[in-house]
């Protein structure tokens, strides 16, 4: 799915246009959080986007999801909440790009988690709530419950 950091590289470019777009380069504090934050967040979506998926990647989806709740707090940290463009923005950015990088870092950890899951000869079903279930080749044995396969 690096669809997703694709998604996060394209919000961290437009944190650096916003301030001028939405007309509040005025604001110091806005303008250069946005510039700094949007720099780090696009440098790391496409160092992920372009990157090897392994596990040891996952870290750089983790930092991208920090930086997303670090855009979302920044209008009250750095007391711009005021402006109304600059705290919506802020907002919305900071919510998809901090959830993009938690499904983006927990991505490999529930494909590894599959993966063990069917060396054991059980089926990690995504599409039912993430319930691990038997395989069906499975059968009980008896009474005392040890499966055995067919």
């Amino acid at each position: 799915m690096k669809g997703l950091s694709w998604t996060n590289f394209v919000l961290g470019l437009w944190l650096l246009f916003a301030p001028l777009t939405l007309a509040y380069s005025n604001t110091a504090a806005a303008l250069w959080e946005d510039l700094l934050v949007g720099i780090l967040i696009a440098a790391l979506a496409l160092w992920r986007a372009l990157g090897a998926e392994t596990r040891e990647m996952a870290g750089v989806s983790w930092i991208v999801a920090v930086l997303g709740i670090w855009v979302l707090n920044a209008p009250s940290a750095l007391g711009y909440a005021g402006i109304a463009a600059a705290f919506w923005n802020d907002m919305i950015v900071g919510l998809v790009v901090a959830v993009l990088g938690t499904v983006r870092a927990l991505e490999e950890h529930l494909q590894s988690m599959g993966k063990i899951i069917e060396q054991q000869n059980w089926q990690y079903d995504i599409h039912r709530g993430g319930q691990i279930i038997p395989d069906p080749n499975l059968i009980y044995k008896n009474e005392e419950k040890h499966l055995i396969k067919v």
